[in-house]
């Protein structure tokens, strides 16, 4: 298994003005430095199996501006796939600008080694989605994989704030035609040093937000 970080083309231009974002941002970046304070010891997952996680820092002119966590989990798909194994890969993206992305393939056949985008997909959690923050889907670099781009609203900073707190995120998507999601249940927390670096990438990127 390979886990890798990308830098792919988002339409941030969409996302909003500068003073939605900045005032997002600098709520993210103040609720944030809390939370890292007081990280609890995370729970595993009993609905998904996560194989492995990486977190690649982005780096731009010797500055930090961004962290990426890869992560790959498996499932048994009774939504699509009348229970086989499933597995998802897939890349979660947040820049110093507030801007965050998704990007996912899923694989479901045989030997899982054929990913397909998906049509659609969203972070999860507590019962709530961050649907309302999607601005649009794209092409990814990868080919088998599709980019989601969010806003940085209150579900969405909620969400991977739950992500550095408790160390857990769910996925959900849906391919084509679909009307219904399934999810996948990431667990960063059972990835000890992953964990550790990507809260203290997020930390890092944001401290200096007043």
């Amino acid at each position: 298994m390979t886990l890798t970080g990308d830098r792919d083309a988002f339409p941030f231009a969409t996302l909003g003005g500068a003073e939605m974002q900045s005032s997002r941002k600098g709520l993210f970046a103040a609720v944030l430095l809390t939370v890292v304070a007081s990280t609890p010891t995370p729970e595993a997952s009993a609905q998904s199996l996560t194989r492995g996680a990486e977190v690649y820092p982005l780096i731009e002119q010797g500055k930090l501006t961004g962290c990426q966590v890869a992560f790959s989990v498996a499932r048994i798909d009774d939504e699509f796939s009348e229970g086989r194994p499933a597995l998802a890969n897939g890349l979660i993206i947040l820049d110093a600008s507030g801007r965050v992305a998704l990007r996912l393939g899923v694989a479901s056949d045989a030997s899982l080694v054929n990913f397909e985008p998906p049509a659609r997909a969203y972070l999860y959690g507590d019962f709530k989605s961050n649907v309302d923050d999607f601005v649009q889907r794209g092409e990814s670099s990868e080919p088998g994989f599709a980019l989601f781009v969010y806003r940085l609203g209150d579900p969405t900073a909620e969400l991977l704030l739950r992500l550095m707190e408790s160390g857990t995120i769910d996925i959900l998507y849906a391919p084509l035609g679909a009307t219904v999601e399934g999810r996948f249940s990431f667990d960063l927390g059972s990835q000890s040093e992953p964990y550790t670096e990507y809260i203290q990438c997020v930390r890092a990127l944001f401290e200096d937000v007043n």
